[in-house]
């Protein structure tokens, strides 16, 4: 298990980060690490964009679904051969997806330490911001990124397979 952990804490990385609003807009977008050493994207395209909100909804709505029992059940994570996303969804309904390696244990603590510690404080308390728009300050991003950088799965070397 030691090593294990070690595995995970040394090779393990974070991919990108989407943040999207109860209107379901992404509000936010963020990359640390490319496939195939392209280039890091601003933003990824509408479609993609479409396309991941569609596979959140379309998760929680097959984990409510599928559920055995009437308790309050959510759609955590999946993962595939190449990446895991791991999902938190606040109480006002702020989606956020976060990929990794799918080494990476649960990260919901991380995104609600996020949402907490970063969202809530730069953004939500900040009553000129519109949250139906794209967040483009430069301060929220500093924050975003030097947060996600001290996460003990955040590595920026590059697996080799």
């Amino acid at each position: 298990e030691k090593l294990q952990k070690c595995l995970w804490h040394c090779l393990a990385m974070i991919y990108y980060l989407y943040i999207f609003n109860r209107e379901g807009t992404c509000i936010f977008y963020q990359e640390w690490h490319r496939a195939n050493g392209k280039a890091l994207r601003k933003a990824p395209p509408d479609d993609e964009i479409r396309l991941m909100y569609g596979m959140l909804f379309t998760m929680k709505q097959l984990v409510d679904k599928l559920k055995p029992d009437d308790n309050p059940s959510t759609f955590q994570s999946y993962a595939t051969k190449s990446y895991r996303l791991h999902f938190f969804e606040t109480p006002t309904l702020m989606k956020f997806a976060l990929a990794t390696d799918p080494a990476v244990p649960d990260a919901r603590g991380s995104l609600r330490d996020l949402h907490a510690s970063v969202y809530v404080p730069y953004i939500q308390s900040a009553p000129f911001l519109d949250t139906k728009q794209p967040i483009d300050a430069d301060s929220f991003k500093r924050k975003v990124d030097a947060f996600i950088r001290k996460q003990a799965f955040f590595s920026s070397q590059v697996r080799r397979a």
